[in-house]
């Protein structure tokens, strides 16, 4: 993806003030997108997907829609879907969105839905009342983070539920948030409420768990001196590259963290630069394009997406 910065030169992300080890620079190489209601603008892009053809989805939560934009950031179009919260780019063209708009008891209320690039919905899956976030396993079943059951779910693409997960009982605060599926079938959390990331095999057995709560106010690393704990707040978006490292949206501590497939920390991306650090950046969600690049939804002060070589 040849993208380049708004200004004409690519920026660095900002260094951690800590000087980490584990800090390494990213060029920031375009970013797009502004606050606002006119064509192209977002409120609050709660998710994101990088398509095999280059063309990025949007999802906006306070909008219900999607937005598209073209491998440079240009925007192209959008169409509405009520309460959209995540999108995933399906190999065979199509988009699988999961919605939330709050209602969730509502019997009319669908929370998955399948459409066409162009915004045209060819599945609706009536017993999923909502969902905040969706991937595509190899089995082509759906995965959702399921609001409503407090749990992750899997369904089969006739709208079954196969199986329930991570189940935490209507009531309790400790919901994830977002996944997506590894080239093992495995799949990737990140849950908010607990501030870690949990790795789970296709039948939901945990395989894996790391982090816990750690303020950064851009002076405190990610780990601790001793490599003992990785420190989030309030992780969000989560994807995986072609070699299935892991990047995390550390929203509350304004950075994105990128670990090995078994969860050993590689390395931080700051979000703010010194200058701006009375302003809030708070990276929402994160997808790898094709290409490699990394690219990330932000919103608070600066509502926009940006676009890093890694």
């Amino acid at each position: 993806m040849a993208m380049s910065g708004d200004s004409g030169s690519p920026e660095l992300a900002a260094p951690d003030l800590t000087r980490s080890k584990n800090w390494q620079p990213a060029v920031m190489l375009k970013k797009f997108g502004r606050y606002g209601k006119e064509n192209g603008c977002l409120r609050y892009p709660s998710g994101i997907s990088v398509a095999d053809n280059g063309l990025i989805y949007v999802a906006d939560n306070r909008l219900n829609k999607v937005l598209i934009y073209d491998i440079e950031g240009s925007y192209i179009s959008s169409f509405n879907c009520s309460g959209a919260a995540s999108v995933t780019a399906l190999r065979d063209g199509n988009l699988a969105i999961a919605s939330y708009t709050g209602s969730t008891w509502l019997s009319d209320s669908c929370g998955l839905h399948v459409f066409t690039p162009d915004g045209q919905c060819v599945q609706a899956f009536k017993n999923v009342p909502a969902a905040t976030s969706v991937a595509v396993n190899a089995n082509h079943e759906y995965i959702i983070v399921d609001p409503v059951e407090q749990c992750i779910s899997v369904i089969n693409s006739h709208g079954d539920i196969v199986r329930q997960f991570n189940r935490t009982g209507r009531g309790e605060a400790k919901l994830p948030f977002a996944l997506t599926v590894n080239s093992r079938n495995e799949i990737v959390v990140s849950d908010t409420s607990n501030n870690c990331v949990k790795v789970f095999n296709n039948l939901g057995v945990c395989l894996n768990q790391f982090g816990q709560k750690g303020k950064s106010q851009h002076m405190t690393m990610a780990i601790a001196p001793d490599g003992s704990v990785i420190r989030f707040n309030k992780p969000k978006g989560i994807c995986v590259d072609s070699t299935d490292n892991i990047y995390v949206a550390d929203s509350k501590n304004g950075r994105i963290q990128m670990f090995t497939p078994d969860g050993q920390h590689q390395r931080s991306i700051l979000m703010s630069s010194p200058k701006f650090f009375r302003k809030t950046v708070a990276p929402e969600a994160v997808a790898m394009a094709p290409t490699g690049e990394l690219l990330v939804s932000c919103v608070g002060d600066f509502t926009e997406i940006r676009v890093y070589a890694l």
